[in-house]
Protein backbone atom coordinates (compact mmCIF):
# COMPACT_ATOMS: atom_id res chain seq x y z
CA UNK A 1 0.00 0.00 0.00
CA UNK A 2 1.13 3.55 -0.60
CA UNK A 3 1.64 5.21 2.75
CA UNK A 4 1.93 8.98 3.00
CA UNK A 5 4.13 9.38 6.06
CA UNK A 6 6.44 12.32 6.80
CA UNK A 7 10.13 12.34 7.77
CA UNK A 8 11.48 15.28 9.76
CA UNK A 9 8.53 17.59 9.02
CA UNK A 10 4.82 17.20 9.74
CA UNK A 11 2.54 19.08 7.39
CA UNK A 12 -0.47 20.44 9.23
CA UNK A 13 -3.20 20.83 6.67
CA UNK A 14 -6.40 22.38 7.94
CA UNK A 15 -9.71 22.15 6.19
CA UNK A 16 -13.39 22.81 6.62
CA UNK A 17 -15.00 19.79 5.01
CA UNK A 18 -18.68 20.37 4.46
CA UNK A 19 -18.50 24.08 3.72
CA UNK A 20 -15.68 23.84 1.17
CA UNK A 21 -16.94 20.71 -0.55
CA UNK A 22 -20.52 21.92 -0.79
CA UNK A 23 -19.33 25.20 -2.26
CA UNK A 24 -17.91 23.46 -5.30
CA UNK A 25 -20.04 20.31 -5.64
CA UNK A 26 -23.42 21.71 -4.88
CA UNK A 27 -26.09 19.18 -5.66
CA UNK A 28 -27.07 15.74 -4.49
CA UNK A 29 -25.78 12.63 -6.21
CA UNK A 30 -23.21 13.45 -8.90
CA UNK A 31 -21.00 16.41 -8.01
CA UNK A 32 -20.00 17.37 -11.56
CA UNK A 33 -20.85 21.08 -11.60
CA UNK A 34 -22.67 23.08 -14.28
CA UNK A 35 -19.39 24.81 -15.10
CA UNK A 36 -17.73 21.42 -15.57
CA UNK A 37 -20.59 20.31 -17.79
CA UNK A 38 -20.08 23.38 -19.97
CA UNK A 39 -16.53 22.17 -20.59
CA UNK A 40 -17.82 18.65 -21.22
CA UNK A 41 -20.31 19.93 -23.80
CA UNK A 42 -17.60 21.98 -25.51
CA UNK A 43 -15.70 18.74 -26.08
CA UNK A 44 -18.93 17.04 -27.23
CA UNK A 45 -19.45 19.71 -29.89
CA UNK A 46 -15.78 19.58 -30.91
CA UNK A 47 -16.06 15.81 -31.39
CA UNK A 48 -19.16 16.27 -33.51
CA UNK A 49 -17.33 18.72 -35.76
CA UNK A 50 -14.48 16.23 -36.13
CA UNK A 51 -16.68 13.13 -36.51
CA UNK A 52 -15.54 12.25 -40.05
CA UNK A 53 -11.88 12.41 -39.07
CA UNK A 54 -12.40 10.49 -35.83
CA UNK A 55 -14.32 7.72 -37.56
CA UNK A 56 -11.65 7.45 -40.25
CA UNK A 57 -9.07 7.05 -37.48
CA UNK A 58 -11.25 4.41 -35.85
CA UNK A 59 -11.68 2.43 -39.07
CA UNK A 60 -7.94 2.55 -39.80
CA UNK A 61 -7.15 1.29 -36.29
CA UNK A 62 -9.70 -1.52 -36.50
CA UNK A 63 -8.21 -2.71 -39.79
CA UNK A 64 -4.86 -3.11 -37.99
CA UNK A 65 -6.37 -5.35 -35.31
CA UNK A 66 -5.93 -9.09 -35.17
CA UNK A 67 -8.91 -11.47 -35.32
CA UNK A 68 -11.30 -8.73 -36.44
CA UNK A 69 -11.58 -7.36 -32.90
CA UNK A 70 -13.62 -4.16 -33.11
CA UNK A 71 -14.04 -3.70 -29.35
CA UNK A 72 -12.94 -0.35 -27.94
CA UNK A 73 -10.71 -1.30 -25.00
CA UNK A 74 -10.49 1.28 -22.21
CA UNK A 75 -7.71 1.09 -19.54
CA UNK A 76 -8.61 1.89 -15.92
CA UNK A 77 -6.56 2.58 -12.78
CA UNK A 78 -8.27 2.61 -9.37
CA UNK A 79 -6.58 4.72 -6.69
CA UNK A 80 -7.69 3.35 -3.32
CA UNK A 81 -7.23 5.65 -0.33
CA UNK A 82 -6.96 4.67 3.35
CA UNK A 83 -6.71 6.81 6.43
CA UNK A 84 -3.16 7.72 7.46
CA UNK A 85 -3.04 4.69 9.78
CA UNK A 86 -3.93 2.31 6.95
CA UNK A 87 -7.55 1.67 8.00
CA UNK A 88 -10.81 2.17 6.16
CA UNK A 89 -9.84 1.24 2.62
CA UNK A 90 -12.50 -0.48 0.54
CA UNK A 91 -11.43 -4.01 -0.33
CA UNK A 92 -10.33 -5.12 -3.78
CA UNK A 93 -13.44 -7.23 -4.37
CA UNK A 94 -15.36 -3.93 -4.60
CA UNK A 95 -13.04 -2.78 -7.39
CA UNK A 96 -13.58 -5.99 -9.33
CA UNK A 97 -17.35 -5.73 -8.92
CA UNK A 98 -17.34 -2.10 -10.12
CA UNK A 99 -15.33 -3.14 -13.18
CA UNK A 100 -17.95 -5.81 -13.86
CA UNK A 101 -20.71 -3.20 -13.62
CA UNK A 102 -18.88 -0.92 -16.06
CA UNK A 103 -18.47 -3.70 -18.59
CA UNK A 104 -22.08 -4.80 -18.24
CA UNK A 105 -23.39 -1.24 -18.60
CA UNK A 106 -21.24 -0.42 -21.65
CA UNK A 107 -21.35 -3.85 -23.33
CA UNK A 108 -24.01 -2.90 -25.91
CA UNK A 109 -21.69 -0.12 -27.14
CA UNK A 110 -18.85 -2.55 -27.84
CA UNK A 111 -16.81 -0.69 -25.22
CA UNK A 112 -15.06 -2.74 -22.53
CA UNK A 113 -12.81 -1.73 -19.65
CA UNK A 114 -9.75 -3.51 -18.31
CA UNK A 115 -7.84 -3.04 -15.06
CA UNK A 116 -4.30 -1.71 -15.37
CA UNK A 117 -3.57 -1.31 -11.66
CA UNK A 118 -4.93 -0.74 -8.16
CA UNK A 119 -2.83 2.01 -6.60
CA UNK A 120 -3.12 2.07 -2.81
CA UNK A 121 -2.10 5.00 -0.63
CA UNK A 122 -2.82 6.62 2.73
CA UNK A 123 -4.05 10.17 3.32
CA UNK A 124 -6.44 11.58 5.91
CA UNK A 125 -7.11 14.57 3.66
CA UNK A 126 -7.95 12.56 0.56
CA UNK A 127 -9.97 10.07 2.63
CA UNK A 128 -12.53 12.81 3.37
CA UNK A 129 -11.81 14.69 0.11
CA UNK A 130 -10.61 17.86 1.85
CA UNK A 131 -10.91 20.55 -0.78
CA UNK A 132 -7.72 22.37 0.26
CA UNK A 133 -5.30 19.65 -0.78
CA UNK A 134 -7.01 16.55 -2.23
CA UNK A 135 -6.47 17.64 -5.84
CA UNK A 136 -2.73 17.95 -5.16
CA UNK A 137 -2.64 14.47 -3.61
CA UNK A 138 -4.51 13.02 -6.57
CA UNK A 139 -2.16 14.75 -9.03
CA UNK A 140 0.81 12.92 -7.49
CA UNK A 141 -0.79 9.56 -8.26
CA UNK A 142 -2.45 10.33 -11.60
CA UNK A 143 -1.58 7.98 -14.50
CA UNK A 144 -1.62 9.27 -18.06
CA UNK A 145 -3.79 7.76 -20.82
CA UNK A 146 -6.12 5.80 -18.53
CA UNK A 147 -9.40 6.38 -16.73
CA UNK A 148 -8.26 7.46 -13.25
CA UNK A 149 -10.81 6.65 -10.52
CA UNK A 150 -10.00 7.87 -6.99
CA UNK A 151 -11.84 6.10 -4.17
CA UNK A 152 -11.98 7.77 -0.73
CA UNK A 153 -13.79 6.67 2.43
CA UNK A 154 -17.54 6.38 2.90
CA UNK A 155 -19.58 9.48 2.14
CA UNK A 156 -19.10 12.13 4.82
CA UNK A 157 -22.25 13.29 6.63
CA UNK A 158 -23.62 16.48 5.10
CA UNK A 159 -21.83 15.98 1.79
CA UNK A 160 -24.01 16.93 -1.16
CA UNK A 161 -22.54 14.57 -3.75
CA UNK A 162 -21.69 10.91 -4.17
CA UNK A 163 -19.14 11.13 -6.99
CA UNK A 164 -18.00 13.50 -9.71
CA UNK A 165 -15.89 13.88 -12.84
CA UNK A 166 -13.39 16.78 -12.89
CA UNK A 167 -12.71 17.72 -16.54
CA UNK A 168 -9.88 20.11 -15.69
CA UNK A 169 -7.97 17.16 -14.18
CA UNK A 170 -9.65 14.43 -16.25
CA UNK A 171 -10.30 12.11 -13.32
CA UNK A 172 -13.23 10.64 -11.40
CA UNK A 173 -13.71 10.84 -7.65
CA UNK A 174 -16.08 8.60 -5.69
CA UNK A 175 -16.82 7.67 -2.10
CA UNK A 176 -16.28 3.98 -1.44
CA UNK A 177 -19.96 3.22 -0.84
CA UNK A 178 -21.09 3.98 -4.41
CA UNK A 179 -22.32 0.92 -6.30
CA UNK A 180 -23.42 -0.28 -9.73
CA UNK A 181 -24.47 2.52 -12.10
CA UNK A 182 -22.86 5.41 -10.19
CA UNK A 183 -19.47 5.00 -11.87
CA UNK A 184 -21.11 4.37 -15.25
CA UNK A 185 -22.74 7.80 -14.82
CA UNK A 186 -19.38 9.46 -14.05
CA UNK A 187 -17.63 7.70 -16.93
CA UNK A 188 -20.46 9.05 -19.12
CA UNK A 189 -19.43 12.55 -18.00
CA UNK A 190 -15.82 11.77 -18.83
CA UNK A 191 -16.92 10.75 -22.33
CA UNK A 192 -18.74 14.10 -22.94
CA UNK A 193 -22.24 13.40 -21.58
CA UNK A 194 -23.92 16.09 -19.48
CA UNK A 195 -26.91 15.48 -17.22
CA UNK A 196 -30.20 15.08 -19.06
CA UNK A 197 -31.47 17.99 -16.92
CA UNK A 198 -28.44 20.21 -17.59
CA UNK A 199 -29.59 23.82 -17.29
CA UNK A 200 -32.08 22.82 -14.62
CA UNK A 201 -29.48 21.88 -11.98
CA UNK A 202 -30.79 22.26 -8.44
CA UNK A 203 -33.91 24.08 -9.60
CA UNK A 204 -37.33 23.29 -8.17
CA UNK A 205 -39.95 22.95 -10.89
CA UNK A 206 -42.89 23.92 -8.69
CA UNK A 207 -41.24 27.19 -7.65
CA UNK A 208 -40.00 28.16 -11.12
CA UNK A 209 -43.28 27.30 -12.89
CA UNK A 210 -45.61 28.87 -10.34
CA UNK A 211 -46.03 32.20 -12.14
CA UNK A 212 -46.82 30.89 -15.63
CA UNK A 213 -47.54 27.20 -15.14
CA UNK A 214 -44.60 26.13 -17.27
CA UNK A 215 -40.83 25.96 -17.05
CA UNK A 216 -38.86 29.13 -17.87
CA UNK A 217 -36.65 29.23 -20.96
CA UNK A 218 -33.52 29.51 -18.84
CA UNK A 219 -32.58 27.72 -15.69
CA UNK A 220 -31.65 29.78 -12.64
CA UNK A 221 -28.00 29.27 -13.62
CA UNK A 222 -28.57 31.05 -16.96
CA UNK A 223 -28.36 27.92 -19.12
CA UNK A 224 -31.12 27.06 -21.64
CA UNK A 225 -33.38 24.14 -20.78
CA UNK A 226 -34.66 21.68 -23.34
CA UNK A 227 -38.08 21.98 -24.96
CA UNK A 228 -40.34 19.20 -26.21
CA UNK A 229 -40.12 20.46 -29.82
CA UNK A 230 -38.44 17.96 -32.17
CA UNK A 231 -37.87 18.54 -35.90
CA UNK A 232 -39.95 21.73 -35.99
CA UNK A 233 -39.34 25.44 -35.68
CA UNK A 234 -38.05 26.30 -32.24
CA UNK A 235 -36.21 23.04 -31.73
CA UNK A 236 -33.30 23.57 -29.30
CA UNK A 237 -32.35 20.01 -28.35
CA UNK A 238 -29.13 20.12 -30.40
CA UNK A 239 -27.57 22.57 -27.94
CA UNK A 240 -29.82 23.00 -24.87
CA UNK A 241 -29.60 20.79 -21.78
CA UNK A 242 -27.40 17.78 -22.60
CA UNK A 243 -27.31 18.52 -26.35
CA UNK A 244 -29.11 15.35 -27.47
CA UNK A 245 -32.45 15.14 -29.25
CA UNK A 246 -33.17 11.53 -28.28
CA UNK A 247 -33.15 12.27 -24.53
CA UNK A 248 -36.49 13.92 -23.66
CA UNK A 249 -36.66 17.12 -21.59
CA UNK A 250 -35.82 16.43 -17.97
CA UNK A 251 -36.80 18.82 -15.15
CA UNK A 252 -36.04 16.44 -12.29
CA UNK A 253 -32.56 17.37 -11.07
CA UNK A 254 -33.67 16.42 -7.58
CA UNK A 255 -34.01 12.77 -8.56
CA UNK A 256 -36.53 10.40 -7.06
CA UNK A 257 -38.61 7.56 -8.42
CA UNK A 258 -39.04 6.32 -11.96
CA UNK A 259 -41.58 8.76 -13.41
CA UNK A 260 -41.87 12.50 -13.87
CA UNK A 261 -45.13 14.07 -12.65
CA UNK A 262 -47.71 14.31 -15.42
CA UNK A 263 -48.38 18.03 -14.93
CA UNK A 264 -44.99 19.37 -16.01
CA UNK A 265 -44.77 21.69 -19.02
CA UNK A 266 -41.82 22.87 -21.05
CA UNK A 267 -41.08 26.59 -21.81
CA UNK A 268 -43.54 26.48 -24.76
CA UNK A 269 -46.35 25.18 -22.49
CA UNK A 270 -46.14 21.71 -24.05
CA UNK A 271 -46.67 18.89 -21.58
CA UNK A 272 -43.55 16.81 -20.95
CA UNK A 273 -44.27 13.19 -21.79
CA UNK A 274 -41.70 10.89 -20.20
CA UNK A 275 -41.75 7.13 -20.29
CA UNK A 276 -39.83 4.59 -18.27
CA UNK A 277 -37.97 3.57 -21.40
CA UNK A 278 -36.97 6.94 -22.82
CA UNK A 279 -36.16 9.28 -19.97
CA UNK A 280 -36.25 8.32 -16.30
CA UNK A 281 -33.98 5.32 -16.78
CA UNK A 282 -31.16 7.13 -18.56
CA UNK A 283 -27.73 6.75 -16.94
CA UNK A 284 -27.28 10.52 -16.98
CA UNK A 285 -30.58 11.34 -15.23
CA UNK A 286 -31.25 11.51 -11.50
CA UNK A 287 -34.00 8.92 -11.45
CA UNK A 288 -32.57 6.46 -8.96
CA UNK A 289 -34.05 3.25 -10.28
CA UNK A 290 -33.20 0.79 -13.01
CA UNK A 291 -32.43 -0.76 -15.32
CA UNK A 292 -30.85 2.24 -17.04
CA UNK A 293 -29.65 2.87 -20.57
CA UNK A 294 -27.75 5.21 -22.87
CA UNK A 295 -29.58 6.48 -25.97
CA UNK A 296 -28.21 5.95 -29.47
CA UNK A 297 -26.98 9.55 -29.73
CA UNK A 298 -25.29 9.27 -26.34
CA UNK A 299 -23.56 6.06 -27.44
CA UNK A 300 -22.36 7.79 -30.60
CA UNK A 301 -20.88 10.62 -28.51
CA UNK A 302 -19.17 8.17 -26.14
CA UNK A 303 -17.63 6.26 -29.05
CA UNK A 304 -16.27 9.45 -30.62
CA UNK A 305 -14.62 10.49 -27.37
CA UNK A 306 -13.08 7.07 -26.75
CA UNK A 307 -11.63 7.19 -30.27
CA UNK A 308 -10.37 10.75 -29.67
CA UNK A 309 -8.57 9.62 -26.54
CA UNK A 310 -7.12 6.29 -27.69
CA UNK A 311 -7.52 6.20 -31.50
CA UNK A 312 -9.04 2.72 -31.08
CA UNK A 313 -5.44 1.54 -30.76
CA UNK A 314 -5.82 -0.28 -27.44
CA UNK A 315 -5.56 -4.02 -28.11
CA UNK A 316 -7.42 -6.58 -26.06
CA UNK A 317 -5.53 -7.45 -22.86
CA UNK A 318 -3.80 -10.82 -22.96
CA UNK A 319 -4.72 -13.31 -21.69
CA UNK A 320 -8.28 -12.14 -22.20
CA UNK A 321 -10.17 -14.69 -20.11
CA UNK A 322 -9.36 -17.13 -17.34
CA UNK A 323 -8.85 -20.68 -18.58
CA UNK A 324 -8.52 -22.63 -15.31
CA UNK A 325 -8.57 -22.37 -11.53
CA UNK A 326 -5.35 -22.24 -9.47
CA UNK A 327 -4.30 -24.98 -7.04
CA UNK A 328 -3.40 -24.24 -3.43
CA UNK A 329 0.09 -25.31 -2.31
CA UNK A 330 0.55 -23.95 1.23
CA UNK A 331 -1.05 -23.90 3.71
CA UNK A 332 -2.86 -26.89 2.30
CA UNK A 333 -6.15 -28.20 3.58
CA UNK A 334 -5.70 -29.49 7.13
CA UNK A 335 -2.25 -27.92 7.54
CA UNK A 336 -0.89 -26.26 10.69
CA UNK A 337 0.95 -23.03 9.97
CA UNK A 338 4.20 -23.47 11.97
CA UNK A 339 4.67 -19.85 13.07
CA UNK A 340 2.47 -16.84 13.73
CA UNK A 341 4.80 -14.13 15.04
CA UNK A 342 5.86 -13.89 11.39
CA UNK A 343 3.49 -13.57 8.43
CA UNK A 344 2.15 -16.83 7.03
CA UNK A 345 3.48 -17.42 3.51
CA UNK A 346 0.61 -18.42 1.17
CA UNK A 347 1.56 -20.06 -2.13
CA UNK A 348 -0.33 -21.54 -5.08
CA UNK A 349 0.26 -22.77 -8.62
CA UNK A 350 -1.57 -21.95 -11.83
CA UNK A 351 -0.97 -23.74 -15.12
CA UNK A 352 -2.68 -20.84 -16.90
CA UNK A 353 -0.15 -18.32 -15.51
CA UNK A 354 -2.82 -15.65 -15.30
CA UNK A 355 -0.63 -13.54 -13.03
CA UNK A 356 -3.49 -11.79 -11.22
CA UNK A 357 -5.46 -13.30 -8.34
CA UNK A 358 -8.03 -12.36 -5.73
CA UNK A 359 -6.73 -13.72 -2.42
CA UNK A 360 -9.29 -14.26 0.35
CA UNK A 361 -8.68 -15.40 3.92
CA UNK A 362 -11.45 -15.77 6.53
CA UNK A 363 -11.36 -16.60 10.20
CA UNK A 364 -13.63 -19.60 10.75
CA UNK A 365 -14.82 -21.95 13.49
CA UNK A 366 -16.39 -25.40 13.73
CA UNK A 367 -14.21 -26.88 10.99
CA UNK A 368 -15.08 -24.12 8.52
CA UNK A 369 -18.84 -24.21 9.12
CA UNK A 370 -18.98 -20.66 10.52
CA UNK A 371 -17.18 -17.59 9.13
CA UNK A 372 -16.28 -15.27 12.00
CA UNK A 373 -14.86 -12.44 9.90
CA UNK A 374 -12.92 -11.70 6.75
CA UNK A 375 -9.21 -11.17 7.41
CA UNK A 376 -8.12 -10.13 3.92
CA UNK A 377 -9.57 -9.77 0.43
CA UNK A 378 -6.97 -8.34 -1.92
CA UNK A 379 -5.63 -8.46 -5.43
CA UNK A 380 -2.23 -10.17 -5.74
CA UNK A 381 0.24 -10.24 -8.63
CA UNK A 382 2.19 -13.48 -8.75
CA UNK A 383 1.70 -16.77 -6.94
CA UNK A 384 2.34 -15.83 -3.32
CA UNK A 385 1.41 -13.44 -0.57
CA UNK A 386 1.97 -12.99 3.18
CA UNK A 387 -0.49 -12.40 6.00
CA UNK A 388 0.02 -11.97 9.75
CA UNK A 389 -2.47 -14.11 11.68
CA UNK A 390 -3.36 -14.83 15.30
CA UNK A 391 -2.00 -18.09 16.80
CA UNK A 392 -4.12 -21.11 17.67
CA UNK A 393 -7.08 -20.22 15.47
CA UNK A 394 -8.83 -21.71 12.45
CA UNK A 395 -8.73 -20.07 9.00
CA UNK A 396 -9.93 -20.74 5.46
CA UNK A 397 -8.36 -19.31 2.31
CA UNK A 398 -8.68 -19.46 -1.45
CA UNK A 399 -7.53 -17.64 -4.59
CA UNK A 400 -9.46 -16.80 -7.74
CA UNK A 401 -7.62 -16.46 -11.06
CA UNK A 402 -8.22 -13.20 -12.92
CA UNK A 403 -7.09 -11.34 -15.99
CA UNK A 404 -7.08 -7.59 -16.54
CA UNK A 405 -10.46 -8.04 -18.21
CA UNK A 406 -11.97 -11.22 -16.74
CA UNK A 407 -12.72 -9.85 -13.27
CA UNK A 408 -16.27 -10.89 -12.47
CA UNK A 409 -17.06 -13.40 -9.75
CA UNK A 410 -16.88 -16.85 -11.32
CA UNK A 411 -16.66 -19.85 -8.95
CA UNK A 412 -15.15 -21.94 -11.75
CA UNK A 413 -12.03 -19.72 -11.65
CA UNK A 414 -11.46 -20.18 -7.90
CA UNK A 415 -9.33 -22.74 -6.10
CA UNK A 416 -10.87 -25.25 -3.72
CA UNK A 417 -10.76 -23.51 -0.30
CA UNK A 418 -8.21 -24.82 2.20
CA UNK A 419 -8.90 -24.98 5.94
CA UNK A 420 -5.89 -24.66 8.25
CA UNK A 421 -4.99 -23.72 11.81
CA UNK A 422 -2.20 -21.60 13.23
CA UNK A 423 0.22 -22.69 15.93
CA UNK A 424 2.51 -20.64 18.14
CA UNK A 425 5.91 -21.77 16.91
CA UNK A 426 7.69 -18.48 16.15
CA UNK A 427 10.77 -18.08 14.02
CA UNK A 428 13.56 -15.78 15.17
CA UNK A 429 13.41 -12.21 13.91
CA UNK A 430 16.35 -12.59 11.55
CA UNK A 431 14.42 -15.29 9.66
CA UNK A 432 11.47 -13.03 8.86
CA UNK A 433 13.05 -9.72 7.86
CA UNK A 434 11.16 -8.17 4.98
CA UNK A 435 12.92 -8.13 1.62
CA UNK A 436 12.55 -4.87 -0.27
CA UNK A 437 10.94 -5.78 -3.58
CA UNK A 438 11.48 -2.35 -5.16
CA UNK A 439 12.46 1.18 -4.15
CA UNK A 440 12.86 4.61 -5.68
CA UNK A 441 13.75 8.20 -4.77
CA UNK A 442 12.12 11.07 -6.70
CA UNK A 443 12.18 13.77 -7.94
CA UNK A 444 15.88 13.28 -8.62
CA UNK A 445 17.68 15.63 -9.08
CA UNK A 446 15.87 17.84 -6.60
CA UNK A 447 16.38 21.42 -5.48
CA UNK A 448 17.55 22.89 -2.21
CA UNK A 449 14.67 23.62 0.20
CA UNK A 450 12.61 20.88 -1.43
CA UNK A 451 11.24 17.48 -0.44
CA UNK A 452 11.77 14.13 -2.12
CA UNK A 453 9.69 10.99 -1.98
CA UNK A 454 11.16 7.65 -0.92
CA UNK A 455 9.10 4.73 -2.25
CA UNK A 456 9.57 1.27 -0.72
CA UNK A 457 7.72 -1.93 -1.68
CA UNK A 458 7.78 -4.92 0.71
CA UNK A 459 5.85 -8.22 0.79
CA UNK A 460 4.57 -7.78 4.38
CA UNK A 461 4.49 -5.32 7.28
CA UNK A 462 7.96 -4.54 8.63
CA UNK A 463 10.40 -1.78 9.56
CA UNK A 464 13.13 -0.23 7.48
CA UNK A 465 15.71 2.42 8.33
CA UNK A 466 16.46 5.38 6.08
CA UNK A 467 19.76 7.27 6.26
CA UNK A 468 21.40 9.94 4.09
CA UNK A 469 25.16 10.08 3.69
CA UNK A 470 27.57 12.25 1.72
CA UNK A 471 30.31 11.11 -0.68
CA UNK A 472 32.66 10.55 2.27
CA UNK A 473 30.23 8.09 3.84
CA UNK A 474 29.30 10.51 6.65
CA UNK A 475 25.68 10.60 7.80
CA UNK A 476 24.30 14.09 7.17
CA UNK A 477 20.89 13.55 8.79
CA UNK A 478 19.73 11.35 11.68
CA UNK A 479 18.63 7.79 10.87
CA UNK A 480 14.86 7.43 10.58
CA UNK A 481 12.75 4.35 11.26
CA UNK A 482 9.95 3.77 8.75
CA UNK A 483 7.05 1.43 9.46
CA UNK A 484 6.17 -0.11 6.12
CA UNK A 485 3.16 -2.15 5.16
CA UNK A 486 2.55 -4.85 2.59
CA UNK A 487 2.79 -3.22 -0.84
CA UNK A 488 4.13 0.19 -1.81
CA UNK A 489 4.88 2.85 0.81
CA UNK A 490 5.87 6.49 0.42
CA UNK A 491 7.83 8.75 2.79
CA UNK A 492 8.20 12.50 2.28
CA UNK A 493 11.88 13.22 2.93
CA UNK A 494 12.83 16.79 3.89
CA UNK A 495 16.20 17.79 2.35
CA UNK A 496 15.96 21.50 3.09
CA UNK A 497 19.03 21.44 5.34
CA UNK A 498 21.26 19.91 2.66
CA UNK A 499 23.55 22.04 0.54
CA UNK A 500 23.93 21.44 -3.19
CA UNK A 501 25.82 18.27 -4.04
CA UNK A 502 25.61 14.48 -4.35
CA UNK A 503 24.26 12.29 -1.54
CA UNK A 504 23.25 8.68 -0.97
CA UNK A 505 19.85 7.61 0.39
CA UNK A 506 20.25 4.25 2.14
CA UNK A 507 17.25 1.97 2.74
CA UNK A 508 18.14 -0.74 5.24
CA UNK A 509 16.43 -3.87 6.55
CA UNK A 510 17.96 -6.47 8.81
CA UNK A 511 19.39 -8.36 5.84
CA UNK A 512 19.55 -5.82 3.02
CA UNK A 513 20.85 -2.33 2.15
CA UNK A 514 19.68 -0.51 -0.99
CA UNK A 515 21.36 2.76 -1.94
CA UNK A 516 20.05 5.49 -4.28
CA UNK A 517 22.18 8.38 -5.49
CA UNK A 518 20.47 11.75 -4.86
CA UNK A 519 21.52 15.01 -6.55
CA UNK A 520 20.60 18.29 -4.83
CA UNK A 521 20.84 21.32 -7.12
CA UNK A 522 21.00 24.97 -6.13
Amino acid sequence: MLRNLTLFVTLLLGFSLVETISAQHNHLGCGTTTQDQDRIKDQLFENRRNKAQLMATYNDAIRMRNANDSTLWVPVVFHMCSRADGTGQQNDAWVLQEMCYLNQNYADQNIQFYLVDINRFNSNQMYVNAEANSDYIRSIHRVNNVVNIYVAGPAVGGTQYGAYYAPNWDWIFTWNDIYNWGLSHEVGHMFTLAHTFNGWEGTDYATESAANGYAPMMGTNGRPVEKVARGIAGENCQYAADGFCDTPPDYASGGGGCNMPSNWFDPDSVQVQASNTDNPLNYMSYFFCGPKKFTDDQKDAIKLDVVRRWNASQDAPSPLTVTNAPNILYPSNGAIAPYTSAPVHFTWEDSGNHGMYLFTCDRTTLNGAVVVNNIATRLVSGNETWLTLTPNLEYRWSVRALTAYDLCNNPANASTPALFTTANWPLSNDQVEATVLSSNVYPNPTGMNDEVMVEVEVPFDAQVQITISNTLGQMVMPAQQMNVFSGKNIELLNVRDLSAGMYFVNIETGNQVITHKLIVNK
